[in-house]
Order: C-alpha cells, then sequence, then structure tokens
C-alpha cells in the first residue's frame, strides 16, 4: 500500500470537550504524528536528506567542473543548487496545500502532479490528470533505478581496485558487481526509513570519513598546481552530470511524509542542501585543481591505488553508496508496490519476488552496458531535469496561477505549518478569482515569471543535456576506450572509464 492510501485511512480523533475544541482552534495546528511508530524524527530525517542527495554524484563534481571551467562551473553548481531547493520547497508546498483541500495527512509527487493539472483551467490539461501522475511515475522509476544502476558500477569498480593490491588479476567489474548483488537483494527487504536511519547514521560518519581521506590525498600540493581552464564549453555535459548530482528531489516527499513533526521540514531542507551543496563545491572545485584532465568520473578512483587509506577511503564510500541504494529504491518499491492489487493473493509473496527481481535488475542493466558515463549523463538530462527541474514550477503554476476550483485561502495563516502565504485570493461561488489588486501586483507576476523561468531553464538543460548525451554515446560505441586509469585494470569488454 502506497503512503498515500496509507493516509487516507487516517481519521481525525473527534474532540469531546467543546471548551478543549475551542482552545486548540485558537492554537497553531501541529501536524505530529503519533499513531505510527515507524515515523522518523528530525534528526532522522537531515540524515536521510543529506544522505540522499551524497551518492555518486558528489564524487563526480570534479569531472562535472572540468567540463565547464574552474570559474564558471562553481558559479553554475551555486545556481543549480539554489535553483533545485526551491523546486523541492515548491513541490513540498503544493503538496501540503493538497492535503489540506483534500484531508488527507499526504501525499506523494504523482498524487500531487495529478491535482495540480485537475486544477487546471487548460482543458487538455484538466482533462487528463492521470497522464501526468503516470508521467512523474515513469520518470521516478527511471531516474530512481538508474541511480541504483550506477552504484553497482561504483561499488564494483571502487572494490575491485582494493582487491587489485592484493590479487593483481582479480576479475572484471561484472564479477564484483554479481558479489555485490546477494548483500544489497538482503537488504532492500528493510521497508521503513525509520530502520534505515541506523544506517544513514552509520553512512554519514564513514561519508565524513572518507571524505577526510581524499582532502588528504587532494590538499597537500595543491597550491602548486597550475590554475585548470576558467571556463570550458561543454555546459550540456556538466548541465546533465551535475543536475544528477542533485538526486534527492524523487526522497523529498517521501522523507516529509514520513515526519513526526513534518512542519519542521522547512527548515530541514534548507539546512540540508546547505551542507549538501558546500560539500559540492569543496570536492567539485579541489578535485579538479588537483588531479586537473585526468580526473576521473569519481575522485576515489584518482587516489594512490595500493595504499591502506586510499583503501579504506574507496571501501567506506562503497559501504556509503550500498546505504544511498537502499534510500533511493525506497521511492520505486514504493509505486510498483501501490500498484499491486491489495486483493491478490500471497501479496507478501509477491512483494518479496518483486524486490528480488527489480534489484537484479538494476544490476544486469550496470553489467549489460560496458560505459555507463553518458547513460548516466542522459538519465541526468533526461529524468532528472524533468522531476527537479520542470515539473515543480508547473504545478505551482497549475495551482495558482490558473486555479480553477481550490480554495487558495487555506494559505492563510498557515505560516507556523512551513507554508507561506504567498498568493491572496477571493472566491466568486465555485469558482476562484484573483483579487484585482493582487493580479496586478508586481509579487504575483514576479512569481509567475520565475516559474516560467525554472521551467524553460530545465527545458533547455532537457533538450541540450541529451543531444550531449547521445553524441557521447554514439561516438563510445564507435571508438574503443582504451584508457584503463579511472578503473586500475581493463575489464572485460576492454574498456574500464567508470560510469561518468
Amino acid at each position: 500500500m502506497s503512503a498515500e492510501e496509507n493516509e487516507n485511512l487516517l481519521t481525525n480523533e473527534d474532540n469531546n470537550d467543546e471548551s478543549d475544541q475551542s482552545k486548540t482552534e485558537k492554537q497553531p495546528k501541529q501536524e505530529t504524528r503519533y499513531e505510527d511508530p515507524n515515523l522518523t524524527s528530525d534528526l532522522a530525517t537531515i540524515m536521510h536528506l543529506v544522505k540522499g542527495n551524497i551518492g555518486t554524484g558528489l564524487l563526480g563534481l570534479p569531472w562535472a567542473i572540468q567540463h565547464a571551467g574552474i570559474l564558471l562551473g562553481p558559479i553554475l553548481v551555486v545556481i543549480m543548487a539554489i535553483i533545485c531547493t526551491h523546486c523541492m520547497q515548491l513541490l513540498v508546498k503544493n503538496s501540503k496545500f493538497y492535503s489540506r483541500r483534500l484531508k488527507v495527512r499526504a501525499l506523494d509527487y504523482p498524487s500531487v502532479m495529478y491535482h495540480a493539472a485537475e486544477n487546471s483551467n487548460v482543458d487538455l490539461i484538466r482533462n487528463n490528470p492521470n497522464f501526468f501522475r503516470q508521467l512523474v511515475n515513469a520518470f521516478l522509476l527511471i531516474t530512481q533505478l538508474g541511480f541504483c544502476c550506477v552504484y553497482f558500477v561504483f561499488i564494483a569498480q571502487n572494490v575491485r581496485q582494493v582487491v587489485m593490491t592484493w590479487w593483481p588479476g582479480a576479475p572484471s567489474d561484472r564479477v564484483f558487481m554479481a558479489f555485490t548483488l546477494i548483500p544489497i537483494i538482503l537488504l532492500s527487504f528493510i521497508r521503513h526509513l525509520k530502520v534505515l536511519a541506523w544506517f544513514s547514521a552509520t553512512a554519514n560518519i564513514a561519508t565524513a570519513a572518507s571524505l577526510g581521506i581524499i582532502f588528504y590525498y587532494v590538499f597537500p600540493g595543491l597550491t602548486q598546481k597550475e590554475m585548470p581552464p576558467l571556463v570550458n564549453s561543454e555546459i550540456p555535459t556538466f548541465f546533465g552530470t551535475a543536475i544528477f548530482a542533485f538526486e534527492g528531489i524523487g526522497v523529498v516527499l517521501p522523507l516529509e511524509n514520513q515526519m513526526k513533526n513534518p512542519q519542521n521540514f522547512r527548515y530541514i531542507l534548507p539546512l540540508g542542501m546547505g551542507l549538501v551543496s558546500s560539500m559540492y563545491l569543496l570536492v567539485g572545485v579541489t578535485g579538479y585543481i588537483k588531479y586537473g584532465e585526468d580526473i576521473c568520473g569519481s575522485i576515489t578512483l584518482n587516489l594512490q591505488s595500493g595504499q591502506g587509506s586510499a583503501n579504506l577511503g574507496k571501501l567506506l564510500y562503497s559501504y556509503v553508496i550500498v546505504t544511498s541504494y537502499l534510500i533511493q529504491f525506497y521511492v520505486p518499491i514504493q509505486i510498483i508496490e501501490a500498484a499491486i492489487d491489495e486483493q491478490a493473493n500471497h501479496r507478501s509473496l509477491i512483494f518479496a519476488t518483486m524486490r528480488v527481481l527489480i534489484v537484479s535488475f538494476t544490476c544486469a542493466c550496470a553489467a549489460a552496458v560496458p560505459n555507463l558515463g553518458d547513460y548516466i549523463s542522459l538519465i541526468g538530462a533526461v529524468s532528472s531535469s524533468v522531476l527537479a527541474l520542470i515539473l515543480p514550477p508547473l504545478i505551482d503554476i497549475f495551482t495558482h496561477h490558473a486555479p480553477r476550483t481550490y480554495d487558495h485561502t487555506l494559505f492563510a495563516n498557515e505560516d507556523d505549518e512551513g507554508i507561506e502565504s504567498d498568493y491572496v485570493v477571493e472566491r466568486s461561488d465555485d469558482v476562484i478569482q484573483e483579487s484585482p489588486q493582487e493580479a496586478r501586483s508586481s509579487r504575483m507576476k514576479l512569481l509567475y515569471c520565475k516559474n516560467i523561468f525554472i521551467t524553460v531553464f530545465g527545458m533547455i538543460g532537457f533538450v541540450s543535456g541529451t543531444v550531449a548525451a547521445l553524441k557521447n554515446i554514439i561516438h563510445d560505441l564507435s571508438h574503443a576506450d582504451t584508457n584503463d586509469i579511472c578503473s586500475g585494470g581493463t575489464n572485460s569488454t576492454g574498456n574500464s572509464t567508470l560510469w561518468l
């Protein structure tokens, strides 16, 4: 059963004492959820948020900045961080709006898209809301499972480098992917984020330790390095990789929906994304300056093989990526399990079988493609740009700038619960109409233009990044790559370049 279906079964408790009820109405409504013991605390949520965004993308930022330049790259990373965080806030805000309108505790991303499309004043959109729901589901599946494919490659190549310290004739990356498959299948049966919080806590410690090891190798002699080019022209390739790094859009609503105190998420989101973005800049800039044009898709593969601390850093971050796999896997498995009929026989067996098959599918996809670099750039440009940049502002436009039936006064006096009253409207019969003064206000115009700008920005990145990724894929398929610097040895296909 999906999170939305679970929440629809919950009802508000009746207040028997009228005096107590009047007092409650005067106090800010707290959205604390006491019924489910598996709901997560604020600390666990911020750990999940950081963990959900810091994965292979963090280690690939030096490679991304290489394609934009040491000056332009960090500037673009900051811009994309601000835009992506704002889009996450738009998604959460509109989810809360429709939750209050429908009197349910929580909505997932596809359901928010469904109700926003249903609210549009464009007939084609309003008459086909289910299409938009399934569109989001499709992109979520492609994006999250694409991330999981990359994680298999990352773990296999980093562990293989470590093993080759003692076993120079170690088997190919594909064999190490098969070894990795078994523990990930077992861990995939964890069904609650509260349990994963323990993995996130230890993974965050492992992330800090592995980053310390990376900086131990990166910082010495950094000032003696020749400064890389300030600006490079491969911006579309940078876009696909950078937007892939901001991989947490799919887990934002599940995290907020699983909180004991979801009203605190408005503080947790910018704090968590601020930490993530700072680490992106630090690793991206210093890594590119240190290794220059020799930078690998993951900076861990540039660390000197055979040294104990370097091997430890690779193993620690491989554990971090295993945890990232479990968190990213949580979203698509929810979508798939929700599609299974509740009346079906042996549902538990079906769920278990689906988990095994899906994990095995991601492993097979990773093993089937010799070079996942351009494949991941394609996923970043296509799926990540749609989910993180294009759809959230469209949802906001459908909800607030082209409203049809919903009462936007639900946003009034909701600041205490994390919802800002950006849109002031008046109601006439059953149709929402903007106040003439508000319709003329510069604020409303700026909000509308802002949403249009973000949508256009995402579409430009979608088209240019996709074209660049397809060109690179065609080039790689027609030209054998003999570079083995970033893998520690040539795999069975003769291609050892990492996924980025």
